[in-house]
């Protein structure tokens, strides 16, 4: 049986940010395969469908679709995706709280 990866989707406006997170973890070594990039939560939107991504890391702060509207459409469109916000800025204050909550919930409790 051949195991299984897990697909994570990373989303930041900023290269050198998306290029941080593609370099940080050995994403491999825990059967995860890293997705290109996204620039921004519309992108994100538009390749769910075709990449079906388990896991989406999103900067919270980005244009057009930002990434807390982009949390808040992923809960209500997609909700057995995996969310974790990111930030450069201490601003995790404005992140929905539901995101961890029912992710314990659903998966440790």
């Amino acid at each position: 049986m051949k195991n299984m990866k897990y697909k994570v989707l990373a989303a930041d406006d900023e290269f050198w940010s998306r290029e941080n997170i593609r370099n940080l973890i050995p994403w491999e070594e825990y059967s995860l395969e890293f997705l290109e990039p996204a620039c921004d939560g519309e992108e994100v939107i538009e390749r769910i469908a075709e990449e079906k991504p388990d896991i989406i890391l999103t900067d919270i702060n980005m244009p057009f679709l930002s990434g807390l509207e982009l949390l808040q459409r992923l809960q209500n469109e997609y909700p057995e995706i995996i969310t974790i916000a990111i930030s450069g800025y201490d601003d995790f204050d404005k992140c929905p709280s539901f995101t961890i909550q029912k992710f314990l919930e659903e998966r440790l409790l």
